[in-house]
């Protein structure tokens, strides 16, 4: 019987956001007795997304970690609207824990009122109109990441595309595939700096 096949994992510089495809990669081994290298290049039609880097100027971030909602109120403002089921990414903060001792399953509090201060809505066009794309595109990136370490849902608007408003890993994945996928009206091939996956 043949053991498991360990997974791998290959590193590809990505000189900007987008699509980047896997390419050819060179498979060797020296197996069994390691006197001999067997080598053979491999085509794989594979392809990875690249994200935008978060904005790099700590100091524009801290000031604008999020976008300012009209109403300002304290977080103690809150109420429990209820509970819905547990989805993977979740914030920890906002299980109900209590059930899960009980043994009635997973379980996350939803908030409503004032203090929870809804879902915050990422929008491109309301940036500053002398931000290029791609610092935009990083200021966006940096957002999502704060809204998703707040536990607070989020909203994205793009030309032409919106995404609906939620959180968790998966709404992380496609924000983010969004902003990393996104070409501006009239532009060609993108070229962010430093891009993240």
């Amino acid at each position: 019987m043949f053991d498991a096949v360990p997974a791998i994992t290959l590193e590809v510089d990505a000189p900007r956001r987008g699509r980047v495809p896997l390419g050819r990669v060179t498979v060797s081994s020296t197996w069994p007795l390691g006197l001999w290298r067997g080598w053979s290049y491999v085509h794989f039609p594979l392809e990875g997304i690249a994200y935008p880097a978060p904005e790099p100027d700590p100091r524009r971030c801290r000031r604008a970690r999020l976008p300012r909602t009209r109403r300002r109120c304290r977080s103690g403002d809150a109420e429990l609207a209820g509970l819905r089921e547990y989805q993977r990414g979740d914030p920890m903060q906002r299980v109900a824990w209590k059930a899960v001792a009980r043994g009635g399953g997973w379980y996350t509090k939803e908030f409503e009122g004032a203090g929870g201060g809804g879902p915050v809505l990422l929008d491109y066009a309301a940036l500053p109109r002398t931000l290029d794309c791609e610092t935009r595109l990083a200021r966006l990136t940096a957002w999502v990441l704060a809204c998703e370490r707040a536990g607070r849902a989020y909203a994205l608007a793009l030309p032409g595309q919106h995404l609906s408003p939620g959180m968790g890993r998966e709404h992380r994945r496609e924000a983010l595939c969004a902003l990393a996928l996104f070409e501006p009206p009239g532009a060609t091939a993108s070229a962010a700096p430093g891009p993240r996956r």
